[in-house]
């Protein structure tokens, strides 16, 4: 019999690692710092990973997903350049992710554009890693991570908007194939509750005729998130997080008035409120499962302290809230947290939400009622509101201040506030608005945060026509790079 050919190997340097047992390797070749090598200089005993333009310090400044040069050179064991070798390296950072994670050498060196995607707590840094399989590996210096500026748009979408002809507000967005979804909060004389408007662009928006859950007659509804392929709408209403149900996403019916309530945390015994659902990307799922869901949510207690919960819900029908808040206010200016918006991105949990610097609280002296508005009482000390309708009257008061913060997190349980919060202030927005209000954030392209990220938000503002109330109303965007 004739043979074509014969099986003949000849592996290229590197590809073997040594036995770990006694460092043996196939004929021909020899152990080198791990690696089985016909010539030592085919070995990357270590690497050498700098950066192009690298400051006198050692320390980049970069912006979450800003591309920067790196060098990588794979080094001998006497700290030369091994330059016979050809291997895949693999990179990680040490604070959030980097991209990309693999990086091919030839002649022992390769220069590649990097990106890191979570903010640094200064003095902290990232460090990058490049190692093999070997065992060998390399770092880089320090990197300071910050996350970029919001830049506000031009484009306001005010009532009347479409059937909303007194108040549009709130949006949740979601983009759908090539369509972006709008729910919204609007009022007008005749009708109010959640709106639905779509968009090709996400600037431009059509609002359908008539709203898609209408509000009870005896109370307001508000904060829609719509999850679950847009069957299903978790949203404020009263002192709970209620659920609507659709098979359409454009006609919503009442499915539960209370899905998450004041007796299911300790630190909500008084509200539950501005919830935000969105599936748990980064869980453990069976093969074949579905990911669990996330409902961020801001959360008063009976005294009045307001912070950042966290529920979850295999189904999306049944929730559990977890027993201590996520986020809490602190002594240096961030306190009364609300409407937490939450972002996956890789696997960085990133949330903007809305924080009080300083709020304009009237105090009143004993029962004190005649030192109070006329819509307000003396409650332990403080004017409180007596309209529950109105309960945010002192979010449009001069001495009132409540901008927008930034946090992260690698588990979506500890979260690290920005050191350059706000990341969008009042003084920016102008206009005389005194607090904002997060309502929505996405990726501006609708799939990945690498290419930017939308934030749509309201602003609080007395409306004459709805009794002098203090409202969020109207829609608007910031974007970031």
């Amino acid at each position: 019999m004739m043979l074509a050919g014969c099986y003949s190997p000849s592996p290229p340097d590197g590809a073997y690692t040594c036995s770990t047992v006694d460092s043996s390797c196939p004929s021909g070749y020899h152990c080198t710092c791990g690696l089985c090598v016909k010539k030592d200089a085919a070995a990357a005993c270590s690497f050498k990973v700098t950066f192009d333009g690298q400051p006198a310090d050692g320390k980049l400044d970069v912006i979450e997903h800003q591309p920067f040069a790196v060098t990588l050179q794979a080094l001998d064991g006497k700290g030369a350049p091994a330059s016979g070798f050809g291997g895949t390296v693999k990179l990680a950072s040490s604070w959030g992710d980097v991209s990309p994670t693999t990086v091919p050498l030839k002649n022992g060196a390769a220069s590649v554009m990097v990106q890191l995607n979570r903010e640094t707590l200064s003095p902290s840094v990232a460090t990058l890693t490049a190692s093999f399989v070997g065992g060998s590996k390399g770092a880089s210096p320090g990197v300071n991570v910050k996350a970029p500026p919001f830049a506000v748009d031009a484009t306001e979408l005010d009532p009347p908007f479409g059937w909303a002809t007194l108040v549009a507000a709130e949006p949740s967005v979601t983009k759908v194939g090539s369509i972006y979804n709008m729910y919204f909060v609007g009022q007008s004389l005749g009708k109010g509750g959640f709106g639905l408007a779509t968009s090709t662009d996400g600037l431009t928006y059509t609002p359908l005729t008539d709203p898609v859950l209408q509000s009870p007659v005896s109370d307001l509804i508000y904060s829609p998130s719509v999850f679950a392929n847009g069957t299903l709408m978790a949203y404020a209403l009263g002192a709970n997080i209620a659920l609507a149900s659709s098979t359409n996403g454009s006609a919503f019916s009442t499915a539960s008035p209370s899905v998450l309530g004041t007796s299911q945390c300790s630190y909500c015994t008084k509200q539950v409120t501005f919830p935000q659902v969105l599936p748990d990307a980064l869980a453990d799922v069976p093969d074949g499962g579905a990911p669990p869901y996330l409902m961020f949510f801001s959360a008063i207690r009976a005294d009045g302290a307001v912070s950042i919960g966290r529920a979850s819900s295999p189904d999306g029908m049944s929730w559990q809230a977890e027993p201590a808040p996520i986020l809490s206010g602190d002594l240096s200016g961030e306190a009364v947290l609300l409407s937490p918006r939450v972002l996956i991105d890789g696997t960085v949990y990133k949330m903007w939400y809305s924080f009080a610097r300083k709020i304009d609280v009237k105090l009143c002296i004993g029962t004190g009622q005649g030192t109070c508005p006329a819509t307000f009482s003396c409650v332990a000390g403080v004017c409180a509101p007596t309209d529950t309708l109105d309960a945010f009257s002192t979010f449009c008061e001069a001495g009132t201040t409540i901008s927008i913060g930034y946090a992260t997190s690698n588990d979506g349980f500890f979260w690290v506030k920005s050191i350059y919060n706000p990341v969008l202030d009042v003084d920016v927005v102008g206009g005389g608005v005194r607090a904002l209000l997060a309502s929505s954030v996405l990726p501006t392209d609708g799939v990945s945060a690498e290419n930017g990220v939308t934030l749509y938000y309201s602003s609080f503002r007395r409306l004459s026509a709805i009794n002098n109330r203090c409202l969020p109303n109207g829609i608007k965007r910031a974007t970031r790079q």
